[in-house]
């Protein structure tokens, strides 16, 4: 059901670094509070009150970071990816005891690059970009996601290649 009232507060913070020509990083923290300030459920006739409970899938710390080559047609990043602990249930309320590890997703870090080349082409084509992306490189194995005690696994180290035309 959907909560009468929630609250979510928090700071985000954002960064560019060009260090050199063609080189760039950058990257993004979020640490955030997201609570339930009105929520009732009710099992059978019977109202749970979940006031001031965390709210499900929302990780007080998310973090990214990505390096970037770029030097004429050529691309190439690689990214960090960090997903804090989080609760599966809106049931958890750390400041009233110790949240069910049953029902808690732990904080994850998967590493992403992509390797990329456009070049011209002639006639009605006027570019086309060759890309190679790898997806959780180091093949980490973690739980993105989850409802109540039942948890959904992320994907292995993947690929995807690409190619696009600029008409």
């Amino acid at each position: 059901g959907n909560a009468e009232q929630t609250l979510h507060q928090g700071i985000e913070l954002t960064a560019v670094a060009r260090l050199f020509e063609g080189f760039e990083v950058q990257g993004n923290a979020t640490w955030s509070r997201n609570r339930l300030e009105k929520f009732t459920v009710f099992e059978g006739s019977a109202p749970i009150s979940l006031d001031g409970n965390t709210i499900a899938g929302f990780p007080d710390f998310l973090a990214n970071a990505r390096a970037t080559y770029r030097s004429g047609g050529f691309r190439a990043s690689v990214s960090l990816q960090h997903v804090g602990e989080f609760y599966s249930d809106n049931f958890q309320n750390p400041g009233k005891g110790s949240p069910d590890r049953q029902r808690t997703i732990s904080a994850s870090a998967v590493v992403h690059a992509w390797v990329a080349f456009r070049f011209p082409l002639a006639l009605f084509v006027q570019s086309a970009e060759v890309s190679l992306q790898a997806n959780n490189l180091f093949n980490r194995i973690y739980a993105s996601n989850g409802e109540g005690d039942e948890f959904y696994p992320a994907a292995e180290r993947n690929f995807f290649a690409s190619l696009r035309f600029d008409l």
